[in-house]
């Protein structure tokens, strides 16, 4: 499967802010920020519903299709190759974790340049997919990156990831690839939402599932 340049889709930072000043946001800032998140849940909601639930120590957000749009998905999935199992892991998993990868080792170089690394130096550790809770949760730390910050771009880079520019053998492969970031999205805004209240102060998550729709847990 082969992809075309994708250089426009994140935007480059000029002057690196520190980890604290990343975290400050101004009132116009937040503001505009809750707007432009409540036009993305209107527009999510119309496919996906988010179950929470919540325990002593965590609460859990899980995204679910809506059963008019579960239909959709049926139909236009009906004679998709990717309901071979074999043919689902090559032309959509890998597919999709190996660019998630790439974009997101982009975005950290562009979004976050540690004081102690040259601006030039391109030597930032790539994360794994599977190796997001592990920085998530404090286990890892990308050259001093606390998880909180981790997950503040995480967060970002998730909710502006754009694939529009990929390219893809199968159709099927585009549209289960549109679903699931969206499914991110959506359980991340959920996230957002609740965490503006300070009642709640999360200390990390977890994503606990990523396909085929998201679920995470949220560690109070």
């Amino acid at each position: 499967m082969q992809f075309i340049s994708d250089s426009s889709l994140l935007n480059p930072i000029s002057e690196q802010p520190t980890e604290a000043e990343s975290l400050q946001f101004n009132y116009d800032d937040i503001s505009n920020e809750i707007n432009s998140n409540m036009e993305k849940i209107t527009e999510l909601a119309k496919i996906f519903t988010v179950k929470h639930e919540r325990n002593r120590d965590f609460w859990t957000f899980q995204v679910k299709l809506t059963d008019d749009f579960k239909k959709s998905v049926d139909s236009i999935l009906k004679d998709s190759p990717l309901r071979d199992e074999k043919s689902h892991r090559t032309e959509f998993h890998i597919p999709f974790r190996k660019n998630f990868e790439r974009l997101f080792h982009r975005y950290l170089q562009t979004c976050y340049r540690p004081k102690s690394r040259n601006i030039k130096d391109s030597s930032m550790e790539k994360i794994k997919y599977r190796q997001l809770n592990s920085h998530l949760s404090g286990e890892k730390s990308l050259e001093g990156l606390s998880c909180r910050t981790f997950r503040e771009l995480l967060i970002e880079f998730v909710l502006n990831f754009n694939i529009s520019h990929w390219k893809f053998k199968e159709y099927g492969a585009k549209f289960l690839s549109k679903l699931r970031l969206s499914s991110f999205q959506m359980v991340f805004l959920t996230f957002q939402e609740v965490s503006r209240n300070d009642e709640y102060h999360f200390k990390y998550i977890q994503i606990i599932e990523s396909w085929p729709l998201a679920k995470i847990q949220c560690f109070l």
